[in-house]
């Protein structure tokens, strides 16, 4: 939903720039959530990984120890987000 043109990692109070269908999609989204029930909470997370399940560290580790070295790109940041700190209390 970011333009990526901050140069680091965005926070709370960025503006949102999509770029892309799938990200204005993901912006309307949030605004229609927002419209319909003003105290929804909108959580953005990526790179989701948890306990159990393929991810995108689990499948680099395992392609790591398969082929002994693994080619990634190395033009994105992420904030990788630990699925149960997304859980209610």
């Amino acid at each position: 939903m970011f333009d990526g043109n901050k140069g680091k990692a965005c926070t709370e109070e960025d503006m949102t720039n999509p770029i892309s269908v799938y990200g204005k999609s993901k912006r309307l989204g949030e605004e229609k959530a927002l419209a319909n029930n003003p105290s929804s909470i909108i959580i953005r997370t990526e790179w989701i990984y948890g306990d159990g399940g393929e991810s995108f560290i689990t499948k680099v580790v395992r392609a790591a120890r398969e082929r002994g070295a693994v080619q990634v790109v190395d033009d994105q940041t992420g904030s990788p987000t630990y699925a149960r700190t997304l859980q209610s209390p």
